[in-house]
C-alpha cells in the first residue's frame, strides 16, 4: 500500500514539474525585455515542436555557460544562438 501510495505523489510532483503556467514558476519577478539581460541564458527542450524552458544559466565565456548539472544531464549536445542571436546556422 505505500509503494501505491508513494507512486501518486511522485507522479503528482512530477505533473507540477513541467507546468505550463509561467505565473507559477517565479514568485515576485517582473517582465523584461530581449536583450536587457545578454549575460543570462534560457535551456530549453524542443518536445514536438515546442520549446519549454527548463533551466537557466549565466554566459561566462566566449564558449562557456554556467548552470545546475541536473538541468544537462543526459543530454549529448546543444544548439548556440538559434533564436535570440538570430545566428544565421545554429551552432552545434
Amino acid at each position: 500500500m505505500i509503494e501505491y501510495l508513494l507512486a501518486f505523489v511522485f507522479l503528482v510532483n512530477v505533473g507540477n514539474t513541467f507546468s505550463t503556467d509561467p505565473t507559477k514558476n517565479i514568485i515576485n519577478g517582473s517582465p523584461t525585455t530581449t536583450g536587457k539581460h545578454p549575460h543570462q541564458i534560457s535551456l530549453q527542450r524542443i518536445v514536438n515542436g515546442q520549446s519549454y524552458h527548463i533551466c537557466g544559466g549565466s554566459i561566462v565565456g566566449s564558449k562557456w555557460v554556467v548552470t545546475a548539472a541536473h538541468c544537462v544531464q543526459g543530454f549529448r549536445f546543444v544548439w548556440q544562438g538559434c533564436r535570440i542571436l538570430k545566428a544565421i546556422k545554429c551552432k552545434r
